[in-house]
């Protein structure tokens, strides 16, 4: 079986999905209390790429094995954080629905949802992911904070034979 990456984007809000981002992990956090926060959670630092402002750790996200990136920019900190969940072709589908029900449980309907297939593919028919892969099919889903104007997303696409889930918070 080959494995898939479904990879997550955050940018933390003081909200929680998956993990348990909190007040203890805020936007404009600096490095080292981005590095405390993941070490506190029991993730295991992998490195530092300081050009591009990425910390990079290793966990369980989604109860699926993860590596996770965070975003800190020298002069404002912590501002996105990005996971990478692996697990299986047939199980990406259902691991992006049970995200986006996730987020729908905390953040109600999305303003935006997405299942779009082109011929010869439609939902059902067992085919999604070859859909997918073959750039067929999209599936995403966004939401919109009316008060905030903060933005969130969800969706599944394929990169080159892997599926990937990409979940975003931004301001």
């Amino acid at each position: 079986m080959k494995n898939t990456m479904i990879i997550a984007s955050l940018l933390v809000l003081f909200m929680t999905i998956g993990f348990a981002l909190s007040d203890d992990i805020p936007f404009g956090a600096n490095e080292k209390q981005v590095k405390q926060f993941f070490s506190d959670e029991g993730y295991t630092f992998k490195g530092i790429d300081r050009i591009e402002g990425l910390l990079f750790v290793g966990g369980t996200e989604f109860e699926t094995p993860s590596h996770i990136f965070a975003n800190i920019a020298p002069d404002s900190g912590l501002k996105e954080v990005v996971i990478t969940l692996f697990t299986e072709d047939y199980e990406a589908i259902s691991k992006y629905r049970s995200i986006r029900l996730t987020m729908i449980g905390k953040y109600g309907k999305p303003t935006d949802d997405f299942e779009l297939f082109t011929y010869p593919y439609k939902a059902g028919d067992g085919y999604e992911e070859q859909a997918i892969s073959e750039k067929k099919c999209y599936l995403d889903c966004f939401w919109t904070n009316s008060i905030t104007g903060e933005k969130y997303s969800s969706a599944i696409l394929s990169t080159n034979t892997d599926l990937t889930v990409q979940i975003i918070y931004a301001k």
